[in-house]
């Protein structure tokens, strides 16, 4: 027997709620760490047209009431938040208080490191944005991630939808119901996040960065200055979401579970027979993710279309001593140097060097080999794989 599936109306709350901002007419009142939100009113409430609703992706820091019916719940995913319900001082507090000594140490070490190596500010967008300057951000943000997934495993799915958020990112930022933050080396962005926001809460939604920087972890920086401008703003909570990185945990005070909830007016056999077969494909399917078998199946897809995955530049360092090198100047503003730009980094962070006492030298002796110098580094790279 086939089951239809037209009868049961599935709604992904994570989604609709906190970037359509909408949300189903059967949640009568929705509360916060006991807190009610009073957000009914600011959303688009939405009419079922069945009986019986699937709920997906709930996180379950929510509380609610809902209309006179019958409820199952499954868990299905964990998720990660930082909760800041109590009053933190800072930042660093918040780390004190929350993280272990050695993260907060390391934590402020790559942000020092950065702001050492390289002329950085920070920016968050939220109330105020042209459209050509969220064009030029998100367009940039997009690049960011397909050159990210040239280097890991997986896909990610916001590219096949990028309209979407980039009409939503426009809207939602001078709404204040989005926001862009983003770090800048002098003019270029090297870091963006995109979030939305409800109230108190801020839920991370699509974020990369410049992968020439990675030595100085912008991912762990990037949280470290949103967090500081939650707390400025008076976010409750920041929901950085289902991805169970070893970075994401090491932040996080609070880990949630998203929820499916099967909502019916009947508790018959039909809707406990749909509501099983739903359940038990969210749970396969979470364990194919979790197991990251998807990567796997993306990944071969990638090569057949001779899409290059993995791919990192290797080098080796040496000591200028043992070999000759030209006075040639190199211009690494030229597009031609490009791939010169990351093991510079990586030597800027290490020897602790800023970036406009830098030259590069190409040697005079031997192929695919450059000579770093700067007050502290004098040191050559030699390339493997170019």
């Amino acid at each position: 027997m086939k089951l239809n599936l037209s009868l049961i109306n599935i709604v992904d709350f994570y989604v609709s709620f906190f970037e359509k901002r909408q949300i189903s007419n059967t949640f009568k009142s929705m509360s916060l760490f006991g807190s009610h939100l009073n957000i009914l009113d600011e959303v688009k409430r939405t009419k079922s047209t069945s009986k019986n609703q699937i709920i997906e992706s709930f996180p379950n820091y929510l509380d609610f009431n809902i209309e006179e019916a019958h409820i199952i719940k499954r868990k299905v995913k964990p998720g990660l938040a930082i909760n800041l319900i109590k009053k933190y001082n800072s930042v660093d507090d918040y780390l004190k208080t929350e993280c272990s000594n050695s993260f907060k140490k390391v934590t402020i070490r790559y942000v020092k490191r950065l702001e050492q190596c390289f002329n950085i500010t920070y920016k968050t967008f939220f109330g105020d944005i042209s459209k050509s300057q969220c064009e030029d951000l998100m367009n940039r943000l997009n690049s960011m991630i397909e050159n990210r997934f040239t280097q890991r495993s997986g896909r990610n799915k916001a590219l096949n939808n990028w309209d979407y958020f980039k009409k939503a990112a426009y809207t939602g930022i001078n709404n204040k119901t989005a926001s862009l933050f983003v770090i800048y080396d002098e003019s270029k962005p090297i870091k963006i996040s995109l979030n939305f926001h409800i109230k108190s809460i801020m839920v991370g939604s699509v974020s990369s960065y410049d992968l020439n920087y990675s030595k100085f972890s912008l991912g762990n920086i990037g949280i470290y200055k949103e967090i500081e401008w939650c707390i400025n703003n008076q976010i409750t909570l920041f929901d950085i979401g289902f991805g169970d990185f070893l970075y994401k945990r090491k932040w996080s005070n609070l880990i949630y579970d998203f929820e499916t909830h099967y909502i019916s007016k009947k508790n018959n056999l039909l809707n406990k027979l749909i509501f099983y077969v739903h359940n038990k494909k969210s749970k396969f399917t979470y364990y194919i993710v979790s197991k990251e078998y998807n990567n796997f199946f993306y990944d071969n897809i990638s090569r057949l279309k001779n899409k290059k995955v993995f791919l990192d530049i290797e080098y080796n360092e040496f000591d200028i001593r043992e070999r000759e090198y030209s006075n040639n100047l190199i211009d690494t503003k030229n597009k031609v140097f490009e791939f010169l730009k990351k093991p510079t980094y990586d030597l800027m962070y290490k020897y602790q060097e800023h970036v406009n006492d830098i030259k590069i030298y190409k040697s005079s002796t031997s192929e695919n080999t450059y000579i770093i110098k700067g007050k502290k580094i004098e040191t050559g790279i030699k390339f493997i794989n170019i």
